[in-house]
């Protein structure tokens, strides 16, 4: 008998006053919790076919009618009504309704003020693109000025775009109409160089441009930048980064199919020169032999066309490079004096310092900033044990986010110890393009203001987020005209909202049962004071907050079905459209600081909310409004 009939039978079997206690629940009951209540206390008062109701009571026959018959078939109606739908025991859904909630986890956040912090440098978050999207971004600036809008601080500096990446070292030259080297994807001309002006003036922005020295010319690289100062406005070229990611040229796949060429060469030399593993002088080689030969030199040839100068040359090393690295540095600081240099753009800054030891060596002094990349996931590796292998669990994980300036640390204390600024050119969550479902999941909203907190505290002076608009971790992309925002790009926005002019992490005290779970950091700047907390847990938290404010707080949710979820995010009720502006009602809360500074906040699981309380709320130690120095000023410098 199906589920429903056996439930009806069960009640028809009930006496009037259980019968009128049932619908009474039901009556009074609200919701689905309610309905549930009442299927369950039919069941525990009817019990099971066979057993009594009452001791002493036999149970009727399944025939038989009882004298509350038209109660039990009002009693059945009412909670067949009101009762949802239940998963059968074996199915997927069944299986969560039982699962337990999770229990909340306790714990105290005490904020320290401080007028000794870390400094938030200026202009800190920006972003880094590839030299192929920039006519498609030209082409929909309306909306990628609205995105940049979403990331930049209201009074703080100009946000910075880094033209650059893998496209760099593919890319050439050519003001006038010349054939494209084989080794070249794309072409950069005055048509392009006016796209980027177009984007340069619609959002206010500052250009790191990232120079060819795969080319191996000194002369070409300075062409670039002349072309480069005539289409930009006056000031928006912020520094020239010389290269990029030497370090990794060994793994390109053209580098491969190089390697493959040489070695079927060795190969078809050695076996037409040998018989029989012996080496014979003056053996004769036939047609076939100097044809399978011919061919073989023929692909390598073309494996060699097919690759940049610098590339084609045996044996790349650290030194080699710096050489090439300092020959572009001296021609360019000859020909720009008033420019900054920057380089060199390693891809695995720690396990490869010494490539950035050596290049800054070879630069001989006219170097002014530092730069790198990093990605704590890597979609390149194949292997599901091994710690780069993109996972959500792994991407929420403190390696991820946290571990983001503990391996940049070598590379960070060798540019401070010459008194240069350390700069992250290029980074996102996983490399490789990164891996759907996980770098275009929710994950990454929880994930990227962690890592850019940790950067700041690592002493990173700005950290551009990479976007290929092909790729599936990038922020945001466009279907059309239409403009199709990432999780990550509330990530980025919630991390903007924070910060503001002259901003200062302050220290925060973490106890209880969410010490090492919860991520919280506390920002004070010109506007008051944001309180960003991150729960990656699955469980929710309780907080006791204890902040150097009273008066009331406000308070911004960052929530989405699920961490793998790929849509349905929403910061403060609202949620970006296809044409970049917030859409939906602006529904923060509102938090009561009690005169001691006490505030109670729950945090759901997977979450984060970020809490705002005004500078005239503070007490004495409100945020430091002293001059200090920016990320851009010493840039300059």
């Amino acid at each position: 008998m199906p589920r429903p009939l056996r439930r009806s039978a069960r009640l028809a079997r009930l006496p009037a006053w259980a019968l009128l206690l049932i619908l009474a629940l039901a009556l009074l009951g609200a919701g689905g919790a309610a309905a549930v209540t009442v299927t369950v206390t039919a069941e525990l008062i009817g019990g099971l076919d066979g057993h009594t109701l009452s001791p002493g009571r036999p149970a009727r026959p399944a025939g038989a009618r009882s004298p509350g018959s038209t109660a039990t078939a009002a009693a059945t109606a009412a909670a067949t009504a009101t009762a949802p739908a239940v998963a059968p025991a074996g199915t997927r859904a069944g299986r969560r309704r039982r699962r337990p909630s999770a229990r909340p986890l306790s714990g105290t956040v005490t904020v320290v003020p401080s007028a000794a912090g870390t400094v938030v440098p200026d202009s800190f978050l920006g972003l880094s693109t590839e030299y192929w999207d920039i006519p498609t971004l030209a082409a929909r600036h309306a909306s990628v000025t609205r995105v940049l809008a979403l990331l930049h601080v209201p009074g703080d500096g100009p946000l910075l775009l880094r033209v650059g990446g893998d496209s760099a070292s593919e890319t050439v030259l050519a003001l006038r109409r010349r054939r494209r080297p084989a080794w070249a994807r794309f072409t950069i001309g005055r048509r392009w160089f006016r796209a980027l002006g177009a984007i340069v003036r619609a959002g206010h922005l500052r250009i790191y441009l990232d120079l060819n020295t795969a080319q191996g010319s000194p002369a070409a690289t300075v062409a670039w930048t002349r072309a480069a100062l005539a289409a930009l406005p006056p000031g928006a070229l912020q520094a020239l980064e010389i290269g990029n990611e030497p370090d990794l040229f060994g793994t390109w796949p053209g580098m491969a199919r190089l390697g493959r060429a040489e070695a079927a060469l060795h190969r078809l030399r050695a076996s037409s020169l040998g018989l029989a593993g012996r080496q014979v002088v003056g053996l004769p080689r036939t047609a076939a032999v100097r044809r399978r030969l011919a061919g073989a030199l023929r692909r390598l040839r073309e494996a060699e066309r097919r690759l940049p100068p610098l590339l084609r040359r045996p044996g790349l090393t650290p030194a080699t490079y710096a050489a090439v690295f300092g020959a572009d540095a001296r021609a360019l600081a000859a020909a720009f004096p008033d420019l900054a240099l920057a380089g060199p753009a390693l891809g695995v800054p720690g396990p490869d310092l010494i490539w950035q030891t050596d290049a800054l060596a070879a630069a001989g002094g006219h170097l002014s900033v530092v730069t790198g990349h990093r990605y704590p996931l890597s979609a390149c590796v194949t292997s599901r044990r091994s710690p780069s292998f993109p996972t959500v669990a792994r991407l929420l994980s403190p390696r991820a986010s946290i571990g983001m300036a503990a391996a940049l640390r070598p590379a960070i204390r060798d540019a401070h110890r010459l008194g240069l600024p350390y700069v992250l050119t290029e980074f996102n969550s996983v490399t490789c393009g990164g891996r759907r479902g996980v770098s275009n999941a929710f994950a990454t909203a929880l994930w990227a203001p962690a890592a850019l907190f940790s950067l700041v505290r690592g002493g990173v002076a700005a950290a551009n987020l990479h976007v290929r608009l092909a790729a599936v971790n990038a922020p945001f992309t466009f279907v059309g005209p239409r403009l199709v925002a990432r999780p990550l790009l509330y990530g980025l926005a919630l991390f903007a909202r924070t910060l503001g002019p002259d901003a200062r992490l302050w220290h925060v005290r973490v106890t209880g049962a969410v010490r090492h779970r919860l991520r919280v950091w506390a920002v004070a700047s010109r506007p008051g004071l944001g309180l960003l907390l991150i729960n990656p847990g699955r469980r929710p938290e309780t907080l006791d907050l204890r902040l150097p404010a009273h008066g009331h707080g406000v308070l911004e949710r960052l929530l989405a079905p699920g961490p793998a979820a790929t849509g349905g995010v929403s910061l403060a009720g609202q949620r970006i459209s296809a044409s970049g502006r917030w859409i939906g009602p602006f529904t923060p809360r509102s938090l009561t600081i009690s005169p001691a500074g006490r505030a109670a906040l729950w945090l759901p699981g997977h979450s984060a909310a970020l809490l705002r309380v005004a500078a005239r709320s503070l007490g004495p130690l409100g945020p430091d409004t002293a001059p200090r120095s920016s990320a851009r000023a010493r840039v300059r410098a």
